[in-house]
């Protein structure tokens, strides 16, 4: 067990949360020359006060903790931007968030098990649409149409994981993928679908898991020809299951304001993808 020194008054008994976003780590570590990176990562693998993403402050982030009175003098101390001096630890990140293969995901307590990303495949928060696919296909386009769709009139079950068709493991990498049809149908069994429109205007469902946590799903429409239609309207999201009674058409998650339901829809048209993992 890793034990920490505490320096002066910066003492607290529990993760304090300033300006309702940003975790403080209740002890100063002590005074370092450089990042104590081997320090911070055994307090991480300790999952430390229930959160495994501690870190540097910035600059920005140092002096919101010196207004509150954070800090147990007015000495130097370590940030990103200058790594040398006292060491106070602080996450802006919550504690159902875990990583693999440096892509976020958060566990819903699923009876699956199943984890979820919080981002669409090409996206960096989980407000962005990120990036747009015909069904099963790897590369964005400039246009969506029947004509350039590689995968109308074939074949193509069991494709989830197979990163020669899923573009969330050729992305991502690691155990990655595209969630089947039924891993969808668990989602919208299990969880509470909840429509907002954030600060930023941007509308979609927050998906509240058995467990509390939850995860974002913006309405990022989808593209057909060279247009983005429906968006911050309509969501649409591949399931890596095609349709049985056809074989130009696959399963997917539709959502607005008035619904959140699975469907078929045409393999041409541009749509997200939201990976999971195991």
């Amino acid at each position: 067990m890793l034990l920490l020194g505490v320096a002066g008054n910066a003492q607290r008994l529990s993760v304090e949360t300033i300006y309702g976003y940003l975790k403080v780590f209740p002890e100063e570590i002590g005074n370092f020359d450089s990042e104590p990176r081997t320090i911070i990562k055994q307090i991480n693998s300790q999952e430390m006060y229930g959160y495994n993403t501690w870190r540097i402050p910035t600059n920005e982030e140092l002096s919101l903790l010196r207004s509150k009175g954070y800090l147990s003098s007015n000495g130097k101390y370590m940030t990103k931007e200058s790594l040398k001096g006292m060491v106070i630890l602080v996450t802006d990140k919550p504690a159902s968030i875990r990583e693999s293969v440096g892509h976020e995901f958060v566990d819903l307590g699923l009876p699956s098990g199943l984890k979820w990303a919080t981002c669409n495949v090409g996206a960096n928060k989980p407000e962005d649409y990120g990036r747009y696919y015909a069904w099963i296909e790897k590369e964005t386009k400039e246009t969506y149409t029947e004509d350039n769709c590689t995968t109308y009139g074939t074949q193509n079950a069991g494709i989830s994981g197979n990163a020669d068709y899923d573009v969330a493991r050729a992305s991502w990498g690691g155990s990655w993928r595209i969630p089947t049809k039924a891993e969808f149908l668990e989602l919208l069994r299990y969880c509470t679908w909840t429509w907002v429109e954030r600060s930023d205007k941007k509308c979609g469902y927050i998906v509240t898991g058995p467990n509390g946590n939850n995860v974002f799903i913006p309405a990022a429409g989808y593209r057909l020809g060279t247009s983005l239609l429906d968006e911050n309207t309509g969501g649409y999201y591949w399931s890596a299951s095609p349709d049985e009674s056809t074989e130009n058409f696959s399963s997917s998650l539709y959502i607005n304001v008035n619904t959140h339901s699975m469907g078929y829809s045409d393999r041409s048209v541009g749509f997200t993808v939201r990976p999971v993992v195991k």
